[in-house]
């Protein structure tokens, strides 16, 4: 992949970023940006390990809640296909196994319900936290838990309804929801450096690992102790467990900003990614900068904000984030 970096246009781009790495505590990280049809800046800072390997931009990282966008993206696929409907059918009818101890809001969680997070149920991470049954099987166990029996509009996040999602579209593909994700998506984009679990992504050497400090002022003097990448494939993964690095990521949020193309090619359902795009819930309670939008809101995987009167598309984690003019 040809990367022009263009110093001279972006000044002292480097060196901000360099100091922003000491100052926020960070020990290492990659940085891209595409501007007009090109990646104009490609780089890597810190370090990646203990052993001071440099970070890059081909270094592989864990993308935490960006998989959700990817989630949605996939079973995006199979509602253009028929096989599935975002806001119709009640999940529960795709994946029998998904029961609530209330059988009315079973029969009315669709799948915009679980993957904009406004079911109203609350997060399960801790009790699956580390789980080694099957997805299946942790699903079963819903039907014991207390819930609401109203659907909410404002946004309780919810990693293990993003798991029902993604067994839920598996079932119906019949094939495990990995496949899926990379069949429909990943496979098309090309996006030949991006995977699930980091057992996986270790078999790469260029891949980060975590650190830990004990204090913010030691994370700022670089005092970091090298952590570990667990042997344990999340539960929910289909919330959190891919991986992936900045090029493949900048070229997965080039073909969200065209709606599904790339290099001239339609590779994914246009109006598919248009619904992961509209708003579907609202996060509430929160003050906001006036440079933002008023309210910050949920599509499917994706959070929908503004910056300065400019469309913002991105998560939680900041490689995430894409600007909706870039292009």
């Amino acid at each position: 992949m040809q990367i022009r970096n263009e110093l001279h246009t972006l000044g002292n781009l480097t060196e901000i970023l360099k100091k922003a790495l000491t100052r926020v505590g960070v020990p290492g990280m990659s940085v891209a940006i595409y501007h007009k049809g090109e990646i104009v800046y490609a780089e890597g800072f810190g370090k990646r390990n203990a052993k001071g390997d440099p970070f890059t931009p081909e270094t592989l990282m864990p993308i935490a809640s960006v998989t959700k966008a990817f989630t949605a993206t996939a079973i995006g696929e199979m509602v253009a296909e028929g096989k599935l409907d975002w806001d119709t059918t009640s999940v529960s009818k795709y994946l029998p196994e998904f029961e609530l101890k209330d059988p009315l809001l079973t029969s009315q969680l669709t799948f915009a319900d679980l993957l904009s997070h406004r079911t109203g149920l609350p997060s399960i991470d801790m009790i699956w936290f580390r789980a080694t049954e099957s997805r299946r099987d942790l699903i079963k166990r819903l039907r014991y838990l207390d819930v609401s029996s109203k659907l909410k509009a404002t946004n309780l996040y919810n990693n293990g309804m993003y798991a029902v999602a993604g067994e839920a579209a598996s079932n119906v593909a019949g094939v495990p929801y990995e496949e899926l994700v990379t069949t429909k998506v990943l496979k098309p984009l090309g996006l030949h450096n991006s995977g699930f679990s980091p057992k996986e992504m270790r078999k790469n050497p260029n891949h980060a690992m975590p650190f830990r400090a004990q204090s913010w002022e030691e994370a700022q003097r670089g005092e970091f102790v090298e952590g570990y990448l667990d042997e344990i494939y999340m539960a929910d993964a289909p919330a959190g467990d891919m991986y992936s690095n900045v090029l493949d990521l900048l070229r997965w949020g080039r073909t969200i900003m065209n709606y599904g193309m790339i290099d001239g090619k339609q590779v994914l359902n246009k109006k598919s990614i248009e619904e992961t795009l509209t708003p579907h819930s609202i996060f509430g309670g929160q003050t906001r900068d006036p440079e933002f939008a008023p309210a910050l809101l949920y599509g499917l995987g994706w959070m929908l904000d503004s910056y300065k009167g400019q469309v913002l598309y991105r998560h939680c984690t900041a490689a995430s984030s894409i600007n909706g003019n870039l292009n």
